[in-house]
Parts: structure tokens; C-alpha cells; sequence
């Protein structure tokens, strides 16, 4: 089974167990053991979980696979701080994350980066 990690946000890099950076947040390793302990350590949270089956039939497992579906302003509203992060981090990919102070600005920043994706 494969095992979905993500940096947390306002966090630069990480080198340990993995290594991960702000522009490439996100860490796949096969173990739960490992998973476990890497998120353990505070920097990263756990994305989800993938059967080898699962990963062969999406192909690889990138970063575009989380926002497929556009979102909308009445559903961001409906999410915590931290899912909009998460979003936020996804949407960036491989730009720096930009900081934001209220979840207003979060939402604005949600809906630009995915006008920009298109």
C-alpha cells in the first residue's frame, strides 16, 4: 500500500526520512511504519492511502490527481482552515505557496490558482 504525504504549510523544506521542499511537498512511501513515523515528526500529514493495484490503474500518483473537480466559493466556504491550505498547496504544485492572513484571501487565492490552471 502506498502512502500519501504532504508538507504542512509555512513549512520550507524537510530532509530526513524523505525529503520534500515547498515546491514538491508531496512524499510517496510504501510503508505504514515509515508513513506513521514521518508524520509523526510534524511537518507532514497524511494525504491518503493507495493499494499498488489502485496506483497502477491511475497511473502515477501527481499532484494534478487531487484537483480534478473546479471548486466553488459556497463550497470553500464549508471547509476548515486546513482542508483550503491543503487546496492551496495542491493548486500551487511546483510555485512558492503564497501566505495568506483570513480565509477570504484564502478563497480568492483557491479560485485564481484554479483560472490560472485552465
Amino acid at each position: 500500500m502506498a502512502y500519501k504525504l504532504m508538507l504542512v504549510p509555512g513549512v520550507l523544506s524537510y530532509s530526513g526520512l524523505v525529503d520534500a521542499t515547498r515546491k514538491n511537498p508531496l512524499v510517496i512511501v510504501d510503508s505504514k511504519e515509515v508513513a506513521d513515523s514521518i508524520v509523526a515528526t510534524g511537518y507532514f500529514s497524511l494525504i491518503n492511502s493507495q493499494t499498488n493495484n489502485e496506483i497502477e490503474e491511475t497511473g502515477s500518483a501527481s499532484s494534478s490527481d487531487f484537483h480534478e473537480n473546479k471548486y466553488t466559493e459556497t463550497d470553500l466556504k464549508k471547509l476548515s482552515k486546513s482542508e483550503q491550505e491543503k487546496i492551496i498547496i495542491k493548486l500551487a504544485a511546483d510555485n512558492e505557496v503564497p501566505q495568506t492572513k483570513n480565509e477570504s484571501e484564502r478563497i480568492d487565492l483557491i479560485l485564481q490558482l484554479q483560472e490560472q490552471e485552465a
